[in-house]
């Protein structure tokens, strides 16, 4: 049973992507890889066993939830018995390590939890599989996420619920429920990564690189263009959640394709980065001594502050506002006709 929790996307080339269009390679080595975001299973085991958890994990999107309880059902029924198993979800590490769980009654919770959900699948051993973000891109990367939700943005609550403390006790568990020597830890930086490939990286880990050209690659959206964020703060505030993120993303792509608009991907200034790290220093120096081998956890250097010039005209976000409102009224235009 490979169980990957983490950061997903590199660039465009998604894991996630990787299980939705593969899994006739996948069976043909003897995998099954039934969903490209298991959290219905997460649900499953909470309801059941209905524990009090900091964070509630439910799946939204009836395709996969249809998926995932028909691969609940085989494996109940032994289908799956000889079969090696990937699992994939952002959401595990994603929730809990943000959560209490360095609180005694909530990191019993969330022990109990993951005993729950390693004993449904008994009959696999697990290996864990982390791909770590660095701090300072992951809060860049949550703060991008929260504007894109149009929900209320502020960088202390963010700060807050990302601490070192909280991350590095919910990684405690995972080794207390699945054991050390069950657990892969890799830095998520395309240098580390093998060849410079999120999904390569992953192929690897399961033993399948050499059939890398077996699977299809199924490439997904880069992040939303700084302007286009910019503008989205700005028009949160006033409209809520105008467009769907299909429409931003391709509004966000015309910015660099069709208007030439240069991206500017960081935003925190370089004395907030070193901040992060120290705070987490102490995890990552465990990460590396125990699991990386290496004396630094990340090596690829730290942005400068040359992004901080970064300003946004108001011309640009006059423009910016009508092609989001363009996007939401065509996508709206096309959902009526259906």
């Amino acid at each position: 049973m490979y169980f990957r929790i983490g950061s997903d996307k590199a660039g465009t080339v998604s894991i996630a992507n990787l299980v939705e269009g593969n899994s006739g390679a996948f069976s043909a080595h003897g995998v099954c890889a039934p969903v490209r975001n298991c959290i219905f299973l997460l649900e499953q085991i909470q309801q059941e066993r209905q524990l009090s958890l900091p964070c509630t994990f439910i799946e939204k999107d009836p395709d996969r939830r249809m998926l995932s309880e028909g691969f609940l059902r085989a494996y109940k029924a032994g289908e799956h018995a000889r079969s090696d198993i990937f699992l994939t979800t952002e959401s595990l590490w994603g929730r809990l390590s943000k959560a209490r769980v360095d609180d005694v009654r909530k990191g019993e919770q969330a022990l109990r939890f993951l005993e729950a959900f390693r004993d449904f699948f008994r009959s696999h051993n697990f290996k864990i599989v982390l791909h770590l973000r660095r701090i300072d891109l992951y809060l860049e990367s949550l703060y991008k996420q929260e504007v894109k939700a149009a929900r209320t943005v502020s960088w202390d609550v963010l700060r807050e619920k990302t601490s070192a403390v909280r991350a590095f006790a919910f990684f405690r568990l995972l080794e207390q429920c699945f054991g050390p020597e069950n657990i892969i830890v890799r830095p998520f930086e395309r240098s580390q990564l093998y060849k410079q490939c999120a999904v390569q990286d992953m192929l690897k880990i399961m033993g399948l690189a050499d059939y890398a050209h077996e699977f299809s690659v199924v490439h997904g959206n880069e992040g939303l263009h700084r302007d286009l964020m910019e503008t989205l703060i700005h028009m949160n505030a006033r409209h809520g959640k105008v467009a769907s993120n299909s429409a931003l993303l391709s509004v966000s792509s015309r910015l660099k394709s069709e208007f030439d608009f240069k991206d500017v991907g960081s935003i925190l200034d370089i004395q907030t980065r070193y901040e992060l790290l120290e705070e987490y220093k102490e995890f990552y120096q465990y990460l590396a001594g125990n699991y990386a081998k290496q004396d630094s956890l990340f090596l690829e250097e730290i942005p400068s502050d040359q992004h901080l010039s970064y300003s946004l005209s108001s011309e640009r976000a006059a423009l910016i506002e009508r092609l989001v409102f363009q996007a939401a009224q065509a996508e709206a235009v096309v959902c009526s006709a259906h």
